[in-house]
Order: structure tokens, then sequence, then C-alpha cells
């Protein structure tokens, strides 16, 4: 029972993002707040998940392969909708999406050669600064929506912004360093072979 915790809690993860969307796009107090509760939600279930698994030692192949995919489409979910409503820059969005799938292909890969690469620590912590910076967009939206003065507004999208901008200097610093792991593995992967 306990071993198919963190991948249901995974699948929800995933299926959380599309009604997350639907309801910060409806740009209504309740909708906000809705949308808001969901990510929350949806973000906490990455802690609890990989809690359970480190606690009971629980790796299955399809929680390797789902866990970060639906981490990155949770995140690029919530960044293109603020992005959609002119609160993000586009070609800073565009490339922690490319980021994002072009390490996802390589984790993949790896895979199928038999490697397990973990995340680094810049890209725990990435992830870390992005659903704080989701949170603080969901506030500064909340904030346009109610229409209130320029000083609250301000409170909440200028943090807002500077979290997601050091997420997007992690972001590549994080996918170079996974980038660096990947092609040691593969080098080192090709040597083994050539020597049997």
């Amino acid at each position: 029972m306990i071993a198919s915790i963190p991948n249901v809690l995974t699948v929800a993860r995933l299926l959380l993002a599309a009604p997350m969307w639907y309801f910060l796009s409806q740009q209504t107090v309740d909708g906000i707040i809705i949308g808001g509760i969901l990510f929350c939600v949806a973000a906490a279930t990455d802690f609890v998940d990989g809690y359970i698994s480190r606690r009971y030692q629980l790796n299955s192949s399809f929680g390797i392969i789902l866990d970060p995919i639906a981490d990155k489409v949770l995140v690029l979910t919530a960044f293109w909708f603020f992005q959609s409503i002119a609160l993000l820059s586009w070609g800073i969005v565009a490339l922690i999406t490319l980021r994002e799938v072009a390490v996802t292909v390589l984790r993949l890969k790896a895979l199928k050669n038999g490697s397990t690469l973990a995340a680094e620590k810049s890209g725990k912590l990435k992830t870390g600064v992005q659903i704080a910076s989701i949170i603080a967009l969901i506030g500064a939206s909340l904030a346009i929506v109610t229409e209130q003065d320029t000083q609250l507004l301000y409170a909440t999208l200028t943090p807002a912004l500077l979290l997601f901008f050091w997420s997007a200097y992690l972001a590549i610093l994080s996918g170079y360093q996974f980038c660096l792991v990947y092609w040691s593995h593969a080098v080192d992967d090709t040597r083994k072979k050539s020597d049997t």
C-alpha cells in the first residue's frame, strides 16, 4: 500500500496542472485563490512523495521517470500562464522550457542505458525557488485583480520577479551541471563497452 503512495501523489501533481491554469485564468479573486491552493497542494505532493520514497526506500521505474516530469509540467504550466498575462518575459520562460526539455531527454536516455541521474543540489534549489516565485506571482496577480494600491502590487511583484530571475539562473547552472554529469556517464559507458 505504502509503495504506491508516491506514484499516486506524482500522478495527482501532474493532473492538477490543468485545473490550476483554468482557475488562475479566470482572473477573479475566487479563481486565483482556488488556483493558488491547487498549486500549493500540487507542490506539497512533491515534498511528501519524496519524503515517503526516502523514508521507506521506495524507488520504482515509474516514479523515477514521471516524478521529475510532473515537477516540470506543474512549474512550466504556471510560468507560461503568468507569461500569458504579461507578468513574465516570453524569452526567459522559453529558455527555462528548453532547459527542462533537454534535461528530461538526457535523463531518459541515461535511464535507457541503465544509469539513474539524480538532480544536483542546484537543481533541487532551483525547484524550491521556482515554487516560491510562483506563489509570489499568485499574490501579485491577486493584488492586480483586487485593484489594490501600487505599493501592495510592488510588494508582491518585486520579490516574485527577483525569485523568478534567480530560478532562471539556477535553471541554466543546474542544467549545465547535469549535462556534465550526463556526458561523464556516457564516456564511462563507452569505455566499458570498448573494454568488453
